[in-house]
């Protein structure tokens, strides 16, 4: 592979570098999907702790009322299916939101056993053919990158050319075996332009990009590479004179940059460099349409996007392992370059992961799952026993409840061999007698009393009996 895989590293950002890891995209994707299924989990602890809260409000807010009493609120089932759909819709949403910002770019650090230069120390001919081959691929590669209209326009085809019937001067398209119709005219079977002006003399100072001029200096002319407008280092310059970080690459730079990148896909495309030959059709191409304006401009273009792509095409050549391709021995020795993996490259097989949100989600989530379970947890949260106190009309302490006078007593226990349990109480309830009351009681009770006993009697008048039961 070209790149490192599963590997840290810092993403280059506009805010700067951002610690990711570099995964494969189908492992990334895998990776997206149960994190997106993490903060939905998230979402709903969230919700659930949100209605315990709303709960504990409204619960401290109304009067107290007996524990068997229901009212009715107008309204109050909107507002229930309002708050369903609400939850809902944000435990759907909230992960496309957040996921996304996992992804940071679709890059990995470079494979520094992958970098081939290949070497041009040998001018002979064979030698330069081998190099030729390998490098026109990365002309191709860069051809195909510039941005063109000529290129992307295209209006119906015709299937005859004949000027009297279809004055249209796009691209052609002839049936395979059709023969063209001989109307007379002559038609150019070839076209080249040729710019050089090298080692020619001016009079005057030119900036075209193709007619730069520079006076020579009575020491001789130099070239420089220059890093942020401010570093300048002689071209052919040892490893310690570059700058830094680049001191480590200038054996990549010095075979590639040395001489006007122009020269290279110019060389290496040959007629396929200029505009005029994307509206070829065999060796039949589209003169009236052809102008040296639109030939020179894709040239320069695919200069420029050659250029930005030296360091990226040293890790694309047909090898594998960095050693040498038809016999062309590669000018980066095992090791040399060991510290370039700090350079990150660009494929729609790699995902940059963003470090932080891989660590953040499930911390999220756990820290709402041990929320959610504490403010859930009757053996946790107070605010249930506060509540069985207030249904229940018990007291939290460990004290007895001594009888009145009329009525039956009850004695309340605390478990105390256990701090997470405490006394809910002894629900109490009082029913009215009217007429007579049957009971297990010796005597009769007469008049507003309550009758207790262990045998059988009648009372009479309007008295009170009181049934426990325990919880």
């Amino acid at each position: 592979m070209a790149y490192l895989r599963n590997r840290t590293f810092d993403f280059p950002t506009a805010g700067g570098p951002h610690l990711a890891v570099a995964v494969a995209a189908a492992n990334a994707d895998r990776l997206i999907t149960f994190y997106s299924l993490l903060v939905k989990l998230a979402v709903v602890q969230f919700w659930s702790v949100v209605v315990v809260i709303v709960g504990v409000y409204l619960s401290h807010r109304r009067p107290p009322r007996s524990h068997n009493t229901a009212i009715a609120l107008p309204g109050s089932l909107l507002v229930w299916i309002l708050t369903s759909v609400l939850a809902v819709a944000m435990s759907a949403s909230i992960p496309t939101l957040v996921v996304p910002y996992m992804v940071v770019g679709h890059s990995a650090p470079v494979n520094p056993a992958r970098i081939y230069v290949p070497s041009n120390r040998d001018e002979t001919r064979e030698h330069t053919i081998k190099v030729k081959n390998l490098e026109v691929p990365s002309a191709l590669r860069t051809a195909g990158s510039v941005q063109s209209a000529n290129l992307t326009r295209y209006r119906s085809l015709v299937q005859v050319y004949d000027p009297e019937k279809a004055q249209d001067l796009d691209d052609a398209y002839f049936r395979p075996g059709e023969n063209l119709p001989d109307d007379g005219s002559q038609l150019n079977t070839s076209f080249a332009i040729v710019s050089s002006s090298s080692t020619r003399k001016s009079y005057t100072r030119g900036d075209d990009p193709f007619y730069l001029t520079d006076l020579r200096s009575s020491e001789g002319e130099e070239t420089y590479w220059v890093l942020s407008g401010d570093q300048r280092c002689p071209v052919g310059s040892s490893r310690a004179d570059f700058p830094k970080p680049l001191n480590t690459l200038n054996t990549v730079f010095t075979r590639f940059l040395s001489l006007p990148k122009i020269v290279s896909p110019g060389t290496r495309l040959g007629a396929s460099a200029l505009l005029s030959a994307a509206t070829s059709v065999g060796e039949i191409f589209d003169a009236g349409s052809a102008n040296m304006h639109s030939d020179l401009a894709r040239l320069v273009l695919a200069s420029y996007i050659a250029t930005s792509n030296t360091l990226a095409d040293t890790t694309l050549f047909a090898n594998s392992s960095g050693v040498a391709v038809n016999n062309v021995p590669n000018l980066v020795q095992n090791g040399e370059l060991h510290n370039v993996a700090g350079f990150v490259l660009y494929g729609g097989d790699v995902r940059a992961l963003s470090i932080p949100a891989l660590a953040s989600i499930p911390l999220t989530w756990a820290a709402m799952l041990v929320i959610a379970y504490l403010m859930t947890s009757r053996t946790w949260f107070l605010w249930y026993r506060v509540q069985d106190e207030r249904c229940f009309g018990t007291s939290s302490s460990p004290a007895a409840s001594g009888g009145e006078e009329g009525g039956a007593s009850v004695d309340n226990k605390n478990n105390s061999n256990n701090d997470h349990t405490w006394n809910r109480g002894l629900i109490a309830w009082r029913l009215k007698r009217e007429g007579d009351g049957d009971g297990d009681g010796d005597g009769d009770g007469d008049g507003d009393g309550d009758g207790d006993g262990d045998g059988d009697g009648d009372g009479d008048g309007d008295g009170y009996a009181e049934m426990v039961a325990g919880s």
